[in-house]
């Protein structure tokens, strides 16, 4: 078997999910040691949630734009 059970997916039903979900993948480089907070974690979204700088490697847009 060549895909165990580390990944998966798991629907979304509100913002409170959506919340927790984007903690999680902002936590992801701290807690690899890449970084000692996520703002400074070039390929993360965490600064622009912080102070709305927009990145020029990350760009985002709104979920309701979507």
């Amino acid at each position: 078997r060549v895909w165990k059970s580390r990944f998966h997916s798991s629907a979304i039903f509100n913002e409170r999910g959506m919340r927790r979900v984007m903690r999680y993948i902002h936590r992801n480089p701290v807690k690899a040691a890449l970084v000692g907070i996520a703002i400074d974690y070039r390929w993360c979204s965490a600064r622009w949630y912080v102070d709305r700088t927009q990145d020029t490697v990350v760009k985002l847009v709104h979920l309701r734009e979507l």
